[in-house]
């Protein structure tokens, strides 16, 4: 009897269980570095604002104080 070259159905399973695993970890991966620098952004934005703040504060307060 001559055997057919292949893989087998077990091992096509392995492999496909193998790839689904490994798809899902870098799904997770890549959906916590993308939470991750959304919320980096909301602060860079927010310490923005409160640089802007201080600086027009401080500006204002130059002003207003006699030399």
């Amino acid at each position: 009897m001559r055997r057919w070259g292949g893989f087998t159905f077990i091992e096509l399973l392995l492999a496909l269980f193998i790839t689904a695993l490994i798809a899902t970890s870098a799904y997770s991966a890549l959906s916590g570095f993308l939470q991750a620098r959304e919320v980096h952004q909301q602060k860079a934005a927010e310490l923005a604002r409160l640089q802007r703040f201080f600086s027009v504060l401080s500006r204002d307060i130059r002003q207003a104080a006699p030399i």
